[in-house]
């Protein structure tokens, strides 16, 4: 239960008060360190320093109680309206009393996941909460969206991402007739519609279909405060409606934390009774058979699987296929063993951390950072995570830090690990003139782990010595189930450009961070997953969100497919919603296919990327250049052949041969890949040749099969009319994926030797047109002549038409005047005249 303040804070309310004499900087030092400023057990120990810092300076009323940062220790710091975004780890599995308690405390948005809360916790109510009995220990909530660029000035649609072509969807959609029509996609990421432009622009202009679901949006959406608030999800969704644009969709702000990035794959996902997804609520009433994101929380475990990790494979078990966005940190990463220096640092008089495996000794690493740019850092090591579920935290207790060329500490990241996560975050923005900065890590207490590693995000450091070069890819994307996608922009594919493989991104992340744990046990031999999978396209257009490409090279060659100023949307972020579009593509054409399926069907198909011209490997390291690598994954996707490859749900074909007369019957013999669910057969014809997915199908029967046996005998009725036809059959009943397939057949005249008809309006005033099937091959002629039988023009001269396939003869009103007129056709053995009225 939740004590009052004064009894909770000891000795913290007395120093509260002493602000005039005591710098919150010194306050929180003492508050996080206690009274002897040497060990880490002072009251706000289990919230770290950062909040410790934060407290201080809102019980002194500053910005920080109004939302802003406060000062450069504290920029980068989730915080608004007097709340800071927290991530809270229950002690001893207790996070039910937890949620109680930080719920009484004023907590907003919670969520739990695992052992995990997330939630706005009010900043003056830090010190009571470090002292719960129920916690662990909490820290500000940090995460990223994966894309390159921010929400700019709104185009004019329609806007179609180039990343269509790069994949040949626009092929597969043309060839199969799919268009992802009834697929769910659901969206994780930072918010989709803070701007209220999703509804008042995107969906009337064609950018994103009707009807899009948002569960839960980015906390202070719309409102002014949001934190984020760059709808990077809509982006996302107007690159799914460009790939598939008969999917519907759904979005959740994975911006809440990591409980709430959990609970949202699981509200997406249809969980809510395994595992990490106990008690989630809100599910939707039908789950996403596609989930994609962009977002990586830098407390997610490296060596071990999170609760955002545990969430994707629950739901990837279930039956979403799910994909995310690799990341776009190149190798900017440091792994190593601890070899301890002999030298101690400035923080605790530890030992630092020797940089050098030769003979020499260094302990610093050089970070060039330019002014006004800011960097953050996930530091970890491998020992058990209790957010992940370990009954037991690290034994081992690390700081890292940075010093200015003076030799100052100008930032550092030492939270209390014992017992704890093994893991320090590291945010700094340089608001100075120093662009030099010194990286060290200590040890504060325990022995030195045998690996540790961090990756830093940001777009301006380089890392001037000590060695980076390691994966950075990790987290979620690293799960079991996820399918992690890299980057490559859509103008450096064979579809652009005269390349022989596509060219992956520089910045697209490097995969191979090995599992080490599970369940809080040390496996006996690393898990190394193969990641990223594949790579999509990025860079191509869109609507609002990124900034315009030039339009030439920089030796003034033109760049392919851009000559227009719309904005380019770069990143993984934009790669993974394609890849998820074309996953849609696959579903509608056979709605049974299992994430597993999928997912091999992607990288068998996918165009391997040559691991030596994408810089993975220096010729000579690696005789094996074909296949998976950690770069390039399998290859790039190629929507054409994955939807080949994909065999439609139902098999339909005759049971019988002869000819199939107009208005006559005939039977079909149905296979299904879920025989078990069959109730009924809802079978419509389309004239021509037609997709799954197509607008103009007729109803024609429906055929009850409820008791029968497996391969399913359907009696028809036939068109009316003679022509070609695509029967589409459509399975139902078992409560199911959809079933469906098609079969096309020519359907022959009855009797004569041709049927001409008007297949369009009549009176009519822009075009009309005219349906005519014909017995035997031949050449065609049509002459449209006026009331008094004067000729007009000549429609149609010398057409072949096949037997028995419509032919449709356009008439177009333009340049004739109102009144009635006649279409006189004329064949080898027939000659039929058909009147149409033009109103102007």
């Amino acid at each position: 239960m939740v004590a009052t303040l004064g009894a909770l804070l000891g000795g913290v309310p007395a120093q509260a008060q002493q602000q005039g004499a005591l710098s919150v900087r010194e306050a929180a030092r003492r508050a996080f360190h206690g009274s002897d400023r040497a060990g880490k057990d002072g009251p706000l120990a289990p919230v770290g320093m950062k909040l410790a810092r934060l407290y201080y300076r809102a019980q002194q009323g500053d910005a920080a109680a109004r939302g802003a940062g406060v000062g450069s220790e504290q920029a980068l710091l989730p915080v608004q309206d007097g709340r800071v975004l927290v991530d809270a780890v229950a002690a001893e599995d207790d996070v039910v009393a937890l949620r109680a308690d930080l719920d009484a405390l004023g907590l907003t948005g919670g969520a739990t996941a695992g052992p995990v809360v997330s939630g706005w916790l009010p900043i003056a109510a830090l010190a009571e909460a470090a002292r719960l009995e129920a916690l662990r220990f909490a820290r500000p909530s940090l995460a990223k969206v994966r894309g390159r660029g921010a929400r700019s000035v709104r185009q004019e649609a329609p806007v179609v991402s180039q990343g269509v072509r790069a994949m040949q969807a626009d092929s597969a959609r043309e060839a199969f007739g799919v268009n992802g029509d009834g697929v769910l996609v659901g969206i994780l990421s930072d918010s989709f519609d803070c701007t209220g432009e999703a509804t008042t622009g995107d969906v009337a202009e064609g950018e994103l279909p009707s009807g899009v679901r948002i569960v839960e949006e980015e906390d202070g959406c719309g409102t002014g405060d949001e934190t984020s608030g760059t709808d990077e999800g809509r982006a996302m969704g107007q690159i799914i409606f460009d790939v598939a644009p008969g999917a519907n969709l759904a979005f959740n702000t994975a911006f809440g934390g990591i409980a709430t990035f959990a609970g949202g794959i699981c509200r997406l996902g249809g969980v809510g009774s395994n595992g990490v997804c106990e008690g989630t609520t809100d599910l939707l009433d039908a789950p996403a058979e596609v989930i994609v994101d962009d977002v990586i929380n830098f407390a997610e475990p490296m060596f071990a699987d999170g609760p955002v990790a545990q969430a994707v494979d629950a739901v990837v078990d279930r039956g979403s296929a799910y994909f995310s966005a690799a990341g776009n940190y190149a190798d900017q990463s440091y792994e190593s063993e601890f070899r301890v220096s002999g030298r101690d640092g400035p923080l605790a008089g530890g030992p630092l951390h020797d940089f050098d495996p030769g003979g020499a000794t260094d302990v610093y690493q050089t970070f060039i950072l330019p002014e006004d740019e800011s960097l953050t850092m996930s530091f970890q090591w491998a020992q058990p995570y209790p957010s992940a579920g370990a009954a037991e935290g690290a034994s081992t207790d690390l700081d890292v830090f940075l010093l200015n060329p003076a030799g100052d500490t100008v930032e550092a990241a030492t939270f209390d690990n014992i017992d704890r996560d093994p893991t320090e975050i590291l945010s700094f923005e340089n608001t100075t003139a120093d662009t030099t900065f010194r990286f060290g890590i200590e040890l504060v207490e325990g022995d030195p782990p045998d690996l540790m590693k961090y990756v830093f995000s940001s777009g301006a450091t380089d890392v001037v010595e000590g060695g980076v070069s390691a994966s950075t890819l990790w987290g979620h994307a690293n799960a079991e189930g996820a399918e992690a996608v890299g980057a490559a922009v859509y103008y450096n594919t064979p579809v652009f450009l005269p390349v022989d493989v596509p060219v992956v991104n520089p910045f697209s992340s490097l995969g191979g961070t090995p599992i080490l744990f599970e369940n809080g046990n040390r496996l006996s031999s690393p898990e190394t997953r193969r990641k990223p999978e594949l790579v999509g396209p990025d860079g191509g257009n869109n609507s609002f969100f990124g900034d315009d490409l030039p339009n030439t090279f920089g030796d003034g060659t033109a760049i392919p497919g851009e000559d227009d100023s719309l904005p380019n949307f770069f990143g993984t972020s934009a790669a993974a919603p394609h890849v998820a579009g074309v996953a849609a593509l696959m579903l509608s054409r056979n709605a049974t296919r299992a994430p597993a399926t999928l997912y091999q069907t992607l990288e068998e198909t996918a165009t391997d990327m040559d691991p030596v011209r994408n810089g993975t490997f220096d010729p000579g390291e690696n005789d094996q250049y074909v296949g998976f690598d950690f770069k390039t994954g399998f290859g790039f996707v190629d929507a054409l052949e994955a939807v080949s490859e994909t065999p439609p749900s139902l098999e339909v074909r005759r049971a019988s041969g002869g000819d199939l007369p107009a208005g006559g019957e005939a039977t079909l013999e149905v296979v299904s890949l879920r025989p078990e669910d069959a109730e009924q057969f809802v079978v419509a014809a389309c004239p021509g040749s037609c997709g799954i997915a197509d607008a103009d199908y007729d109803p024609l029967a429906t055929a009850n099969v409820e008791g029968k046996s497996p391969p399913f005998m359907l009696d028809i009725p036939l068109p009316e009319e003679a022509g070609r036809y695509t029967l589409r059959v459509r399975q139902v009943g078992g409560g199911g994926p959809r079933l469906a397939g098609t079969l096309e057949v020519t359907v022959a005249l009855a009797e004569g030797n041709f049927a001409l008809r008007l297949d369009g309006p009549n009176p009519f005033q822009e075009h009309t047109r005219l349906r005519l099937v014909a017995a035997m091959e031949q050449t065609v002629r049509a002459v449209l002549y006026d009331a008094r039988g004067r000729r007009i023009k000549t429609l149609v001269e010398g057409r072949q038409v096949q037997a028995n396939r419509q032919t449709f003869i356009r008439l177009a009103a333009g340049g004739l005047a109102s009144g009635v007129y006649f279409v006189r056709v004329t064949g080898a053995d027939f000659m039929e005249t058909e009147s149409v009225v033009l109103v102007q």
